[in-house]
């Protein structure tokens, strides 16, 4: 039976650690966006007691808006990653059963 190349030969064992980095990176600007989150926090209680105004406001709003814009793009970022893996596991599944038919389909033709 001839070697089949598909989309996702690869060798397994990179790719895992592949996604073994990905999910921890991923992680890790989960809790550098909180800790930014609670530095913008406490930098608003801060400005709040030395700055009044419009200025200090447009500023807290600013800090605010970059926070949620971080955290919406590793959300996004992070279910297209899920996604990906999600339809890896689907085409490598697909081809284990493509595989096995194939399989049986050849052992059932030798034997007659």
């Amino acid at each position: 039976m001839a070697k089949r190349k598909t989309l996702f030969d690869d060798k397994s064992t990179e790719i895992s650690e592949l996604i073994y980095v990905i999910k921890h990176d991923i992680a890790e600007l989960n809790n550098d966006i909180s800790n930014l989150q609670t530095f913008v926090k406490q930098r608003r209680s801060n400005n709040a007691r030395a700055t009044k105004g419009k200025r200090g406001s447009e500023l807290n709003e600013h800090n605010d808006n970059v926070v949620v814009l971080l955290q919406s793009k590793l959300a996004n970022t992070s279910m297209g990653f899920k996604e990906v893996l999600e339809i890896r596991t689907q085409v490598q599944k697909h081809h284990l059963d493509v595989d096995a038919d194939s399989v049986e389909h050849e052992s059932v033709k030798r034997s007659f």
